[in-house]
């Protein structure tokens, strides 16, 4: 979406999470989702902590990326009829353009994106606001976005070291569960660097196969097994039948 764009403009919510106010949350449960306001206002009160949301909470990054959801199709309009590009994870804003944005469309987009924030009563993190040319290099949401995604290169070198230490592991250290859990991050993490280097990630995986410790082996086996067990009886997890998970028998 914001790949080999001439104009990157990054821009960060300050202390998103505690100060995203109650208020707002029982908006998106009352307006966006619908629920009558006895059943907003217990959902809000399940949802906050001392008024705010708290971070860490599962439901807390779900409600974050709804804060906006008034406000960001009408500003996705506009930004696009000037050609203009908008995307938000959580609270990392991205704006991009194929133009080379000049100073006072650069003021326009964003004093568009402060207006847009404030009427939720939030800020921006003005210090951690980034302009970038093509000549520049360009990031975004932990990815460079020049010619190609790719990973940063002290992320990149972050994963080989982990793969080395795996390696270097003596065999009675990789048979414990602490250093199975180990692995199977490190495996993970090896898994999001193909999405990005796949010709680097293969031959680390290729590394990691060779030291694969038992109980890891086991936990993908049967992790396996569990999930053609699951797509047969239609059991997700959670659950115990056919009935999709987080709906309501009104039976019961």
């Amino acid at each position: 979406m914001h790949l080999r764009k001439r104009t990157l403009v990054t821009e960060d919510v300050r202390q998103f999470y505690p100060s995203i106010h109650r208020s707002v949350v029982f908006d998106i449960w009352h307006r966006f989702f619908g629920f009558p306001p006895p059943v907003a206002q217990c959902l809000t009160a399940l949802t906050t902590k001392d008024g705010y949301i708290p971070q860490g909470a599962k439901t807390s990054t779900l409600l974050a990326n709804l804060v906006f959801w008034e406000d960001e199709p009408t500003l996705v309009r506009e930004f696009a009829a000037r050609g203009i590009r908008y995307s938000r994870f959580i609270d990392d804003i991205t704006v991009s353009s194929d133009a080379v944005l000049g100073a006072d469309e650069l003021s326009w987009v964003i004093a568009k994106l402060n207006a847009m924030v404030s009427r939720k009563g939030l800020r921006l993190a003005r210090r951690k606001q980034t302009i970038a040319r093509s000549g520049d290099r360009m990031m975004t949401t932990k990815l460079v976005v020049n010619a190609r995604t790719s990973l940063p290169q002290w992320e990149r070198s972050a994963i080989r070291a982990e793969v080395a230490s795996a390696v270097r592991m003596s065999a009675p250290e990789r048979e414990t569960a602490r250093d199975a859990r180990a692995y199977q991050r490190t495996a993970g993490r090896v898994g999001y660097l193909k999405q990005h280097h796949p010709r680097e990630a293969t031959a680390l995986a290729r590394e990691l196969a060779l030291v694969q410790p038992p109980s890891a082996d086991m936990n993908r086996r049967m992790g396996g097994v569990e999930a053609r067990w699951r797509e047969t009886c239609g059991v997700e997890r959670g659950g115990s039948g056919r009935q999709p998970q987080g709906t309501l028998d009104v039976a019961r």
